[in-house]
């Protein structure tokens, strides 16, 4: 779902998508908040080739950068990360249902269970998986996500295996280290893969 594999730590990766960034466009500042570089506002898409999709992140402070390659008096400088599609809409949903917090909780008021996360991101109260996907998708729209990118998160988030009370919930004292621990047994590189 995210057309990735974490090769390092999924808590760098999120670190570094949810720092501010800055960068120059037509030789304007553009100053990006924290948490907001994956906003759909603030990604390029490029189709490189047929079946490439791919869309440019600002990473971090790209102004920098102007003087160290000599092009201070150029329009447009950004530093950008490619990430292919399915990358953002999966970080935008785990960010709209607080899934990336990094605000510690004790283990007594921590959820138990995967669904049990999604129960309290959406305010359900249903037992009923399909009911409880409706319910996420639902809440997705409402925070300004189409449809079809919604249904897109949702179908990730299923395949993560959070709709699924038998997938392993091992709590690490927030939301963010305990979706990396699960992503790290989901996404990272098996043996014979690696990083080219």
């Amino acid at each position: 779902p995210f057309g990735y594999k974490f090769s390092w730590n999924p808590r760098g990766v999120f670190s570094a998508a949810m720092s501010a960034a800055r960068y120059r466009k037509d030789g304007a500042i553009v100053d990006v908040p924290a948490g907001q570089a994956y906003a759909r506002e603030n990604t390029a898409r490029f189709d490189l080739c047929p079946g490439f999709e791919v869309f440019c992140v600002p990473n971090r402070d790209s102004t920098t950068y102007a003087s160290v390659y000599g092009v201070d008096d150029v329009e447009t400088i950004l530093r950008g990360t490619l990430r292919y599609r399915g990358f953002a809409e999966m970080l935008r949903g785990l960010i709209a249902l607080g899934l990336l917090s990094d605000t510690p909780i004790e283990v007594a008021n921590a959820p138990m269970s995967w669904p049990g996360v999604l129960r309290a991101a959406v305010r359900s109260e249903s037992g009923d998986t399909t009911v409880l996907a409706n319910e996420v998708n639902a809440f997705l729209v409402h925070e300004a996500f189409p449809n079809a990118e919604s249904a897109l998160v949702v179908k990730g988030l299923r395949w993560l295996g959070l709709f699924d009370e038998a997938t392993s919930f091992v709590w690490r004292g927030s939301m963010v280290d305990t979706v990396c621990a699960l992503l790290e047994s989901k996404l990272s590189y098996g043996p014979g893969e690696r990083d080219a």
